[in-house]
């Protein structure tokens, strides 16, 4: 049974029960929440991606795949069901240019020339500035947060990794962790956690977006692994199984499966002695309430997005 600790939920988000998705065994006993305004994170996205093509030119195929799920919605609604509605639009633009600019650095989006490069900054600029006017200091928490994310995906092409645990941690910075969190603390209108709030906070976070990251690339290996026809930049923990252990692409995925299922267990057994143990500061709660949100989001999201769907690419792009 998924865990119903949130009895009053704002009206704006709305319980997924179980049977209305299939995740391959992830996030077992997680409450499964998702935004209820889809139009308004679905114009945004939509508004974003037009402007980005309309300055830096036209869209390969590939990077035209970024918030869709027909089936369980916008990637923003489902990872970030907590979202304030007065700020669901601000981060599903910003979401549409994280994907877009997580195209690029895996090789599968438009050649960046030093002009395209610039608008790219602009357009991010932008956002940040209209983020920053509602709130200053989640802004530059976002900002810092990409700064670390870049710095990772410079890493990307000339990775090596000589055990699975040099894997996991530089695919913890790779995945965006940082990025994901600063988006959530300006969903739920959460300043940045003082230091003694991190410590609580950091080991619930290193669990959690493991276990994200993990999902991610199980479900979209397919599409990666496509790709690498014509890039050699994405790093996948299912190639990286394959390569270590030398498996085939099923045990490599089922290896995959175990370990992003170990870390999501161990998140919520962590998350249920914290409650337990009384005094937990509200913020902390608050937060980790909506990190539970975006693992099984991420989860279901994954599962059915076009973006991950290899045979939905080449049905539209023969």
């Amino acid at each position: 049974m998924a865990n119903d600790r949130l009895t009053d939920l704002p009206s704006y988000i709305e319980p997924l029960h179980s049977s209305m998705y299939n995740i391959d065994g992830f996030c077992t006993g997680y409450a499964a929440r998702r935004h209820i305004r889809q139009g308004i994170a679905t114009a945004a996205s939509l508004a974003f991606r037009t402007r980005f093509f309309d300055a830096v030119g036209d869209p390969s195929e590939r990077s035209t795949f970024t918030f869709e799920n027909p089936t369980h919605g916008h990637v923003v609604t489902l990872l970030m069901p907590h979202t304030r509605p007065e700020r669901l639009a601000l981060l599903s633009a910003l979401s549409e240019y994280f994907c877009l600019h997580d195209d690029r650095e895996d090789g599968t989006g438009l050649e960046m020339t030093a002009e395209r490069k610039l608008v790219r900054r602009e357009l991010l600029s932008e956002l940040l500035h209209q983020i920053s006017r509602v709130n200053v200091l989640q802004a530059q928490n976002i900002l810092q947060s990409l700064a670390s994310y870049a710095q990772a995906a410079q890493m990307q092409g000339s990775l090596r990794f000589d055990n699975v645990e040099a894997y996991i941690d530089f695919r913890f910075v790779d995945f965006g962790a940082e990025f994901l969190l600063a988006c959530t603390m300006f969903g739920l209108d959460m300043n940045p956690l003082s230091g003694a709030e991190r410590a609580v906070v950091d080991p619930f976070l290193q669990v959690a977006y493991r276990a994200m990251a993990f999902i991610n690339d199980y479900y979209s290996f397919d599409v990666e692994n496509a790709s690498m026809k014509t890039s050699a930049h994405s790093a996948n923990g299912v190639g990286v199984l394959m390569e270590l252990n030398v498996l085939s692409v099923r045990g490599a995925k089922e290896a995959l499966r175990l370990l992003a299922s170990r870390y999501d267990r161990m998140f919520l057994t962590m998350k249920l002695q914290l409650s337990g143990s009384g005094g937990v500061p509200t913020r902390v709660e608050k937060l980790l309430e909506a990190v539970e949100s975006q693992v099984v989001g991420k989860a279901i999201w994954s599962s059915t997005a076009l973006r991950y769907s290899l045979s939905h690419r080449l049905d539209t792009n023969p």
